[in-house]
């Protein structure tokens, strides 16, 4: 849980994904086998900067820039930013939902 926005914050995301990929990594390894699926999932008490405006899940992966088309699958971030979710108790449907709503209460 971020609960204050930090100047860096992109940063430090990336150095610790990058470090989960690299512990994958051995002297030993041949690329014989791929990589784990690595994801890094923050719950943040704030918006990041230019995230979409009315959602609550960014959900943030390595694109071809030219086609759209998705580079690696199995890797990515999930930033759940708690200002951005306002679902009331009865409008709760998913499981995700009702967990962000007892964090925000």
């Amino acid at each position: 849980m971020q609960q204050k926005k930090q100047a860096l914050f992109r940063e430090r995301c990336i150095f610790y994904l990058s470090r989960l990929i690299n512990e994958q990594i051995s002297v030993l390894n041949t690329w014989q086998e791929p990589l784990k699926e690595a994801y890094l999932v923050a719950v943040l008490d704030f918006k990041i900067t230019d995230s979409e405006p009315e959602t609550y899940l960014q959900d943030i992966a390595l694109i071809n820039k030219v086609s759209g088309k998705l580079f690696y699958p199995r890797l990515g971030f999930k930033f759940l930013e708690l200002p951005g979710f306002n679902k009331k108790e009865e409008e709760l449907e998913t499981d995700l939902d009702k967990w962000l709503y007892t964090l925000k209460i």
